[in-house]
């Protein structure tokens, strides 16, 4: 009688804690939870209780997914934030289609990242005769464009700069 007195509390405490962790709406920890869903799994809570939390946390998480990487331009992409909301949609079994696209879009923006970067470095190590301005300008409004790292655009800008320079002294010293 004790024991089931025991069960029956920690059933309940654990079904408390499942409802105030979603009773939280938009301000939910989605790994409290995570966490408290997996307690009130353990300890045997009313199913339909679990399910309810469970699709909650897959729609909230799915919501937030499409948060990440729907309304923004590649610029503005955070490829980390992005992953790891992938990663906690693909553990609650969020809907395929909606986890397919934020990895298509976190693959194409990490690739349009990477080969722009490349394009830059192989025209900064050109000796500076055959660097091409006009070619280096519109590389560096891509980069911008794509959201590659700031100190790779700045980079590829103090060359250009520097080109501009030396073009235009051997330009003085000729006239």
């Amino acid at each position: 009688d004790a024991k089931l007195k025991k069960v029956t509390e920690v059933r309940q405490q654990a079904l408390e804690a499942l409802r105030g962790a979603l009773a939280r709406g938009r301000n939910t920890d989605f790994t409290v939870l995570e966490k408290t869903l997996d307690k009130a799994k353990s300890v045997g809570v009313n199913a339909s209780d679990v399910q309810q939390a469970e699709r909650k946390l897959r729609i909230e998480l799915e919501q937030r997914l499409k948060n990440a990487f729907e309304p923004h331009t590649m610029a503005a992409l955070n490829l980390d934030e992005l992953k790891g909301r992938i990663d906690d949609a693909k553990r609650v079994g969020a809907d395929q289609r909606i986890i397919l696209s934020a990895t298509r879009t976190h693959n194409e923006v990490q690739q349009a990242r990477q080969d722009t970067c490349s394009e830059m470095a192989a025209m900064q190590d050109r000796e500076t005769a055959k660097i091409e301005l006009p070619t280096l300008r519109s590389l560096i409004n891509k980069a911008r464009d794509v959201g590659v790292a700031e100190q790779s655009v700045l980079a590829a800008k103090a060359t250009l700069d520097q080109v501009t320079a030396a073009r235009e002294q051997a330009l003085q010293k000729m006239r």
